[in-house]
């Protein structure tokens, strides 16, 4: 647990939604910065090293009651929760590619209670595995997840005491690619890397499923914007690797 001691101390607010940092994100990228940090805390509640972390993460997250205003002291997962449930609100008119915000949040169906069930269930470790599986598989279409990586993890991870290691793996890694790629300020990220670190479970030897799938565009921390689909052309030659790694999954 030592190793572990130092998230606490330095997760007391938002670190990836602060308003400076709001202009360099989109909808699109909050909204799936949400999803997997979802995904994330769930698998760190399912690890005994991380367990205690992840049910103060979201009893932290679920402290104000509801998501209707904005908290820049609040975890990311609220602050991203807020923004995506309040699309038309002050906080998401800061974020950039307001044409495309505006056409995703159209599509946005998010049942709010959902998220509340699940969160509210690691952090007062209720949440079994079969209501895990069932939320976020509706989640995952109410927030129109459209990458099959990020729809593979949430299989996955959502069945964790029953995949394989190699499978636990391949998930870490997956994960640390994409909060190294879009989600570097995430609070997440240091537990993550520590976990991994500590138990052997990032794989060093499989492309980057995460680059394959958002293009090379996405190292500014955007998978949307303008210069999206162009930088998916450039990202073509690694899809081969991507799926291949998808496949295995």
């Amino acid at each position: 647990m030592d190793d572990f001691s130092f998230i606490r101390e330095n997760c007391n607010e938002s670190k990836m939604f602060r308003n400076n940092y709001l202009n360099q994100l989109t909808l699109r990228d909050t909204v799936d910065s949400v999803f997997l940090n979802m995904i994330t805390l769930y698998m760190l509640s399912k690890e005994f090293e991380t367990r205690p972390f992840a049910q103060e993460y979201a009893t932290r997250t679920m402290a104000f009651g509801n998501f209707a205003v904005p908290r820049v002291s609040g975890t990311d997962l609220y602050q991203g929760l807020h923004i995506m449930l309040y699309p038309n609100g002050h906080t998401a008119t800061q974020l950039k590619a307001v044409e495309q915000n505006t056409a995703l949040a159209a599509q946005l169906h998010t049942n709010a209670k959902l998220v509340k069930d699940f969160v509210r269930g690691i952090a007062n470790g209720s949440l079994d595995r079969t209501t895990a599986i069932r939320i976020m598989y509706r989640l995952e279409g109410q927030m129109n997840i459209d990458i099959s990586n990020y729809k593979s993890l949430r299989r996955l991870i959502t069945d964790w005491e029953n995949i394989t290691t190699m499978q636990r793996q391949l998930c870490v890694t997956r994960l640390l690619q994409y909060y190294r790629l879009r989600g570097r300020r995430s609070e997440l990220l240091p537990v993550l890397e520590s976990l991994a670190r500590n138990k052997n479970m990032e794989l060093t030897d499989v492309g980057n499923a995460e680059l394959a799938a958002v293009g090379a565009g996405a190292i500014t921390g955007s998978r949307t914007g303008s210069g999206f689909m162009s930088s998916l052309a450039k990202a073509a030659g690694g899809f081969a690797v991507g799926y291949a790694i998808g496949r295995n999954l």
